[in-house]
């Protein structure tokens, strides 16, 4: 019989059927699980919804069509020298209405409305309605962007903004763009020079256009996204603002001398003419050592806060403006937005004489020591033409000083016959006489087609260049060349903007005086100042003399065509000291507006209103002060 062996029980085998009732109680337990677990986020959930609900709904529904939006930058503010602004762009808000938020299925009735009236309540008076909003949110249901109000300061907005934090407030579907809108605080003071920008930000004319891409800044961003919890995550690159553009113009000069051609132009308004006066009256202001442009003024002027009013100008009339076709009243604004200093081109007259005698003493045609006889005129058969001293009766005899202090015609046409048809030309070139100057501004003018050159100039048109008929200049071409005669022969490039920052006040650059060219000599120069000192002791100009400033200058009536119409252009060169000038001055008077034009008191009157108190404002070295410097440089030396 075989034997039997001890050993372990054997294991006792599940059945399928009990394994499946295993795991099926396992399943049970974990649905339960599960179950409890999403029964206990619904009850949160819940409770969110019935606390706070109302808030998540408005960040998801305010923020869901403009969570990414620009951030525009500020255009750089001009001022002038001394800081004193002249251009500045103030923030300003667009207000947005977002049809598609407000018709929102989870918006309710009384969201809505709420809405509708607070911008009937905080905008009514700026034209917003009821029936307007309730149009758009039934015409334009998903317009998510429809800009109800432009350029609203933060003052008028700030009403609804109350409104909109309250801690009830149901508000939404409203937001505020930001924006910028270009201000003038000076408004017609410097509007020729400083220009305007159309749509707040694209220069035009002036400082405005020609440092265009200095003044543009790069917008900014703000990127937008919703998290998991409904909220607002942003991320934001800001915006570069323009540069700061810092000008050699002096505010102060240029309000004086607006103040002195604004009331002499009213004193002569209805002299000749009804209606609004129609001369042009410009002065320019230069340091004649630098080529800075220290003032720079038109009249008629114009308003950059609102530079297509024409009426503002006070160059027509209502009546006028609306007989006017669409092109002529664009003419009429170009016009009035010329910057009569760089841009407008005439005949210079007698303020270029002392050119004539440069140019002859410079080429060796005269040495200083000659005289000339004047009879009255000066007769060039060969052109069937006698040409006229302002003097008809004639000076006699005149030194070369006394030539140019008594503006004598017959004189400078002997003078030029002298020189020569070469060297006047060659001289003419030499000064600048139909060149840019390339002054810092858009704009001027060249006048080159309207000079004669060595090979067309006849002996007459010689003759007629010499007191400065027959040929055109700008008044920038012809201060820049006069300022050369008197500070020793430099020509100096001039310029209207001194030095630019960024908006933060770091430089970025500064402009330095470039000298351009030399035209005369030193010796040269000295002569020239002592002959126009003595047109200001005894000579055109002594009505324009001030108490206390030794002063230089001369002065000039221009005949201009057609020349029968007798109509005249009248100008003043003055500078101090006479001796080491600090400051040039000079003033054109277009067709006076009076019957006898050709009348030199009206320049030198205004010229001398103009000094007495622009210099003491420059703070111009006076005689007074030049005798003390004296008086005690000859006590030291005793």
């Amino acid at each position: 019989m075989p034997m039997q062996r001890k050993g372990r029980k054997k294991p006792a085998q599940l059945s399928i059927g009990k394994i499946m009732n295993i795991a099926h109680k396992k399943m049970v337990f974990l649905l339960i699980a599960v179950l409890l677990v999403l029964l206990i986020l619904s009850l949160n959930l819940g409770y969110i919804s019935a606390s706070s609900g109302e808030n998540y709904s408005k960040v998801v529904l305010n923020s869901r069509n403009y969570a990414s939006k620009t951030i525009p930058y500020r255009r750089g503010t001009i001022t002038d020298i001394n800081g004193e602004t002249l251009a500045v762009s103030e923030k300003v808000y667009y207000v947005i209405l977002d049809c598609s938020v407000l018709n929102d299925d989870k918006v309710d009735e009384e969201a809505r409305n709420e809405t509708v009236m607070a911008l009937v309540s905080c905008f009514g008076d700026q034209g917003i309605t009821e029936e307007m909003i309730r149009t758009y949110l039934t015409e334009q249901p998903d317009n998510a962007y429809i800009r109800l109000l432009s350029e609203q300061t933060a003052e008028q907005i700030a009403p609804f903004q109350e409104k909109q934090n309250a801690e009830d407030s149901k508000i939404i579907g409203v937001w505020f763009e930001d924006a910028y809108k270009r201000l003038y605080p000076q408004g017609e003071l410097t509007s020729h020079v400083v220009g305007y920008t159309i749509k707040s930000e694209v220069g035009q004319w002036g400082v405005e256009a020609a440092y265009d891409a200095q003044l543009v800044g790069s917008n900014g961003r703000t990127y937008g996204y919703l998290n998991s919890d409904d909220y607002l995550e942003t991320t934001t690159k800001e915006a570069t603002d323009g540069n700061t553009v810092v000008m050699s113009l002096n505010a102060g000069a240029q309000r004086i001398i607006r103040k002195h051609v604004i009331a002499f132009n009213e004193e002569h308004r209805d002299e000749a003419h009804d209606g609004p006066g129609s001369l042009d009256t410009s002065v320019l202001v230069m340091d004649p050592n630098t080529g800075a442009i220290i003032a720079m003024y038109n009249y008629p002027e114009f308003n950059p806060n609102d530079y297509t009013n024409l009426l503002a100008s006070g160059l027509y009339t209502q009546e006028q403006i609306d007989a006017m076709t669409e092109e002529e009243r664009n003419d009429a604004r170009s016009r009035m937005w010329t910057n009569y200093c760089i841009s407008s081109t005439y005949e210079p007259g007698s303020v270029v004489k002392p050119f004539t005698v440069a140019a002859a003493l410079e080429s060796g045609a005269l040495d200083g020591s000659e005289s000339f006889y004047c009879d009255g005129g000066e007769n060039f058969a060969a052109a069937g033409y006698y040409v006229s001293c302002h003097l008809r009766s004639g000076h006699g005899t005149l030194s070369l000083s006394g030539a140019v202090a008594q503006s004598c015609n017959d004189a400078m046409m002997q003078i030029s016959r002298k020189t020569g048809v070469k060297n006047f030309t060659k001289y003419q070139s030499i000064f600048g006489f139909g060149k840019k100057t390339n002054i810092d501004l858009p704009g001027e003018a060249n006048a080159a087609g309207l000079l004669f050159d060595a090979d067309n100039m006849k002996e007459i048109d010689l003759g007629t260049n010499s007191f400065g008929q027959n040929f055109n200049v700008t008044m920038i071409q012809t201060a820049s060349a006069f300022a050369s005669l008197i500070n020793g022969g430099k020509y100096y490039q001039p310029y209207v903007v001194q030095r630019i920052e960024t908006a933060a006040g770091e430089p970025v650059s500064n402009t330095k005086p470039v000298l351009v060219k030399e035209t005369i000599s030193e010796k040269t120069s000295q002569m020239l100042k002592s002959y126009m000192r003595e047109t200001m002791t005894v000579g055109t100009g002594k009505t324009a003399n001030i108490d206390h400033y030794m002063i230089g200058a001369k002065t000039g009536t221009a005949q201009k065509l057609p020349r029968e119409a007798e109509n005249y252009l009248l100008s003043f060169m003055g500078y101090a000291p006479a001796d080491n000038p600090e400051v040039l001055l000079y003033v054109v008077i277009d067709q006076p507006n009076a019957a006898q034009q050709d009348n030199s008191l009206y320049v030198t009157g205004l010229a001398k209103n103009i000094m007495t108190e622009l210099f003491p404002y420059l703070e111009i070295t006076s005689s007074d002060e030049q005798t003390a410097a004296d008086d005690a440089i000859w006590q030291y030396n005793e």
